[in-house]
């Protein structure tokens, strides 16, 4: 049977890997601030001030999922 060595990167330290961890956790919570902020915020709108901006209540969802993952679901 062969074996296959290969080089892998270093392996990070514990507290870099906490600390990795702590950054995606906090970039993660502060999108779903912006989400629940945007979605909140329009949602608040009379149907009359979202037809006036071009948004249909149906849409709210994937505004908000834009604006804070840049993406729709």
């Amino acid at each position: 049977m062969a074996y296959l060595a290969t080089r892998h990167a270093p392996s990070l330290s514990f507290a870099e890997r906490l600390g990795e961890m702590k950054s995606h956790l906090t970039a993660a919570i502060n999108a779903r601030r912006v989400y629940q902020r945007t979605f909140d915020e329009l949602n608040s709108l009379s149907d009359r001030d979202l037809a006036d901006l071009g948004i249909a209540r149906s849409n709210l969802r994937n505004i908000a999922l834009e604006a804070a993952y840049g993406r729709y679901a």
